[in-house]
């Protein structure tokens, strides 16, 4: 309210300045006369009618334009954002002032603003830069514009609602030396076992249907299909890679911080399968599960970062599932940020189904790892983050 009252005691003094100034002019060339005293008056009033009218010139008629130079991010990266400004209307501004309003959770690293004469020049563009340190998907909504006369009596403004969104993908933790050693004594160890007989639902994934063919197994016919399409159907399989590896994210967590933490360590698990050309399928168990398919392709990477972006954290006491349609892999690599007893029993209840687990938690306390050193998993300390630690010590 005092700013109002200030703004409008500057804008009623300078008023008061501007007629004074052209009274003053006027009664000077009346009782003067001559070319140099008329001369002046009319000068200064049109400079001012001017000055007058361009400021009243609507600022809808200006379009507004932003580019983003990548849809996404590694965290720490730059990224040129580039606004133009098109004036629609061939009518003259004396200055045009604009304002890009970056999210909060974008570090700008150039002034978002610019400032320009737009008195004949239909179109302005000018970028800056900015860094993605924050995780999480980021969204450009508004480009302020401001105009004015010469003297600053009149000020437009105007919001403009431009949409733009950037990815900033988590950072990714590296890995341990006992996670590889992990991973290769259990890759022998399906190896093995995949050489001998089992049956179809320990070693192999459903594929897709195909018709059926003598001396297909009556345990792969689909009956149901078959009793629709009226010929037997027969199902195909295909058998699982004992490289391969399920990343279960479990976002259920104490603290932000340790949330973060998971997530680095998944988008370092899911970078590692992508390097090492492994078969690798993804889960976040949250209050609306996500599961992304096997695969070792660059748009899998993609997806499940998209994925790691987004995850949020859930309650400790919040009950979660997987997705019902989601096959998991023979090697499970189980995060939990926070280990509780819903945890435990997840955990013991995919050891009994026969899955190889290693389990990374977040808990730094001796409690957690020597509760889960007493089941069939293999634990794995996260490296707490930095902020975490600050946060732990400050408590």
């Amino acid at each position: 309210m005092k700013r109002k009252i200030g703004s409008l005691i500057k804008q009623l003094v300078r008023t008061l300045l501007l007629l004074s100034m052209l009274v003053i002019l006027y009664s000077y060339a009346m009782f003067q006369g001559g070319f140099i005293s008329w001369f002046l008056f009319y000068s200064v009033t049109t400079v001012v009618v001017l000055g007058f009218v361009t400021a009243l010139f609507p600022l809808r008629f200006i379009s507004v334009d932003r580019s983003i130079q990548k849809p996404y991010l590694e965290n720490g990266d730059h990224a040129t954002v580039k606004v133009t400004i098109t004036k629609n209307v061939p009518i003259p501004l004396f200055y045009l002032g604009v304002y890009d309003a970056p999210p909060n959770s974008i570090r700008v690293e150039s002034h978002p603003g610019s400032f320009f004469f737009m008195l004949f020049k239909k179109k302005q563009t000018y970028s800056y830069v900015i860094r993605g340190d924050q995780r999480g998907v980021h969204t450009f909504t508004e480009v302020e514009l401001e105009t004015g006369d010469m003297i600053g009596l009149i000020k437009r403004r105007r919001i403009v609602r431009v949409d733009n969104e950037i990815r900033v993908y988590p950072k990714r933790a590296s890995l341990p030396i006992a996670f590889s050693s992990l991973r290769k004594a259990i890759k022998l160890q399906n190896e093995g076992n995949s050489s001998r007989r089992m049956t179809f639902n320990e070693t192999l994934d459903f594929s897709h249907l195909r018709e059926y063919a003598p001396g297909d197994r009556l345990s792969t016919i689909d009956w149901k299909v078959t009793a629709r399409r009226g010929e037997l159907a027969t199902k195909e399989f295909d058998t699982e890679d004992p490289k391969g590896f399920t990343v279960l994210l479990d976002c259920r967590a104490e603290t932000d911080e340790q949330l973060e933490t998971a997530v680095e360590w998944s988008a370092g698990l899911v970078h590692h399968s992508f390097t090492e050309k492994d078969i690798m399928n993804f889960a976040a168990i949250s209050s609306t599960p996500l599961a992304l398919n096997k695969t070792y392709e660059q748009k899998q990477l993609r997806q499940v970062m998209n994925v790691l972006t987004s995850v949020e954290r859930v309650d400790l006491d919040e009950n979660v599932q997987l997705h019902r349609s989601f096959s998991l892999l023979r090697t499970i690599v189980y995060v939990a940020p926070t280990v509780t007893e819903k945890t435990t029993a997840k955990l013991k209840q995919l050891a009994a189904r026969g899955y190889k687990l290693i389990v990374l938690y977040g808990d730094d306390g001796n409690k957690a790892g020597r509760v889960l050193r007493q089941l069939d998993v293999h634990p794995l300390l996260m490296p707490i983050t930095k902020k975490d630690k600050r946060r732990r010590r400050a408590s």
